[in-house]
């Protein structure tokens, strides 16, 4: 009688493949759906907030915790997918303490323009204009942020982040080693933005 060989054995090897391309081919149409999601509703309520009506923009996406969250994922995304950033941001200042945590998430965005945006709205008091309320930054969350964005790349960001320290007056006095440095700018602009916000903070202190 002929012998037959015995067929190989199954190793675990192709089936951890194969398992895992089922896993990653699942994550990637479940990422893909939630950035079309979170797309489509930010640009809707974006399209109620062109009319002024931040409120129920807001609303829309969930509250302000939740629109936060959905505001920084659309500001992340390339410009194809959100066109309307500077919205969006004007929105997410709007969003109470949960849009000052998320706007220090900005200041890490590779987009400097948007880095710039983030430091303004970053400031002790903003009054943006008559149809809008005055935003006001906690400066236990924006003073650190701020300090840290005098580092930046940009001498426009470094700018805006003294300038926004400076608006808090004696409550940045935490910043006031960092603009120290900051005087020493390779920036004109820069420079000047630190030793004005140094005044306003040294000012601003009780008499010792």
């Amino acid at each position: 009688m002929t012998e037959h060989p015995a067929p190989p054995l199954r190793t675990w090897r192709p089936m951890a493949a194969w398992t895992g391309a089922i896993l990653l081919a699942l994550g990637l149409a479940w990422f893909g759906g939630a950035v079309v999601v979170t797309q489509v509703q930010v640009r809707a309520a974006l399209k109620v907030f062109c009319g002024r009506n931040y409120s129920e923009a807001i609303g829309r996406l969930g509250g302000p915790a939740q629109a936060a969250t959905k505001l920084s994922q659309y500001l992340g995304f390339p410009g194809a997918l959100a066109p309307d950033k500077n919205d969006a941001l004007l929105l997410l200042a709007l969003c109470d303490e949960p849009g000052s945590v998320a706007m220090v998430e900005v200041l890490r965005n590779r987009d400097p323009i948007l880095r710039r945006e983030a430091c303004i709205y970053l400031v002790a008091i903003l009054d943006v204009n008559a149809r809008l309320p005055k935003i006001a930054s906690d400066p236990r969350i924006a003073v650190p942020a701020l300090t840290c964005a005098l580092t930046d790349s940009d001498a426009q960001v470094r700018s805006s982040a003294a300038f926004a320290l400076g608006t808090h007056g004696a409550k940045a006095r935490a910043a006031i080693p960092a603009l120290e440095q900051a005087l020493r700018d390779e920036n004109e602009e820069a420079r000047k933005a630190a030793a004005k916000a140094l005044k306003q903070i040294r000012d601003k202190e009780p008499p010792k």
